[in-house]
C-alpha cells in the first residue's frame, strides 16, 4: 500500500531526476568536461550525485551496481580532474539508480530499512529526503557552469 507522503516523496524524486536531465540534456561532450573558474565540471556533478545515490542503497544494505571506477572518480573530496566518462555513460546510471529508487519509494517495508555509516539519516525514508537536497545543490552547480559556459538559462 502506497501511502500520500509516499506519492508525495516518489513525486519530488521523479521531478528533482527530470530537472537534473534536463540541465545536462543540451551540454555537449567538451562542456560536460570543462572546468570554468577551475570548478569541477557538470560530468562530475552528476556523477557524484549518482554515486551518493548508490551510496545510499549500500548504507540501507541493498546492492547497487555502479561502475567500480565511480569509487575513485566521484565520492567527496574529488572535484573532477583527471579522466572522466563520457555524460552520456553517467546519465545513463544516474537514470538507472533514480528508477532503483523509485521502486523502493513504492515499497514502505524498503523506505523503513535502517541505514549505517551516515549520522544524517538513519532509515532509507530519511535518506532519500536528505539525498535530495544534496541532488539540488549540485544542481545548482550545474546551473552556475551553464552560465560559466554561455549556456541558456533552464528552470
Amino acid at each position: 500500500m502506497v501511502t500520500d507522503w509516499q506519492q508525495m516523496l516518489k513525486k519530488q524524486w521523479e521531478l528533482n531526476t527530470e530537472r537534473f536531465a534536463q540541465a545536462v540534456a543540451d551540454v555537449t561532450p567538451e562542456e560536460a568536461q570543462a572546468r570554468p573558474q577551475n570548478l569541477a565540471p557538470i560530468v562530475w556533478q552528476l556523477g557524484h550525485v549518482t554515486y551518493y545515490d548508490a551510496m545510499l542503497m549500500r548504507r540501507a544494505g541493498l546492492e547497487h551496481d555502479l561502475p567500480a571506477d565511480y569509487e575513485k572518480m566521484f565520492p567527496i573530496g574529488t572535484d573532477g580532474r583527471g579522466p572522466l566518462p563520457p555524460l552520456a555513460d553517467v546519465l545513463t546510471e544516474f537514470h538507472r539508480g533514480s528508477r532503483r529508487l523509485i521502486e523502493l519509494i513504492e515499497d514502505a517495508s524498503a523506505l523503513a530499512r535502517p541505514t549505517t555509516g551516515t549520522a544524517n539519516y538513519n532509515t532509507l525514508a530519511d535518506g532519500l529526503i536528505y539525498v535530495l537536497g544534496h541532488r539540488e545543490y549540485h544542481r545548482g552547480k550545474v546551473m552556475t557552469l551553464r552560465a560559466l559556459l554561455g549556456k541558456p538559462r533552464i528552470r
